[in-house]
């Protein structure tokens, strides 16, 4: 009766490790799964800030080449052939 006792008593410490283990486990899962979902969030954010603060850039430079456009149209028109010369000399190689 003395193996029996001994073997029912290395199961059930066995069994209390592995629920141990299963806690443990599940809560290593969910601060990952936390620190990975705010990691995503964060960069979601910072995202959304760069592209604005880009689309912003663009459509200051665009009014600012609008403008001198504007106001220089022979040199911008003169700047645009150049620039088409050499796009086109480039693509024909």
């Amino acid at each position: 009766m003395n193996q029996t006792s001994t073997f029912k008593d290395k199961a059930a410490a066995n069994a209390y490790a592995a629920k141990d283990a299963a806690k443990e486990a599940i809560s290593t899962y969910q601060n990952v799964e936390n620190t990975v979902r705010d990691t995503a969030e964060r960069l979601g954010r910072e995202t959304r800030d760069v592209v604005d603060n880009v689309t912003t850039q663009v459509r200051d430079y665009s009014g600012q080449v609008r403008t001198k456009i504007e106001d220089q149209p022979l040199q911008s028109t003169v700047a645009a052939l150049a620039i088409g010369f050499v796009v086109g000399f480039l693509f024909r190689r």
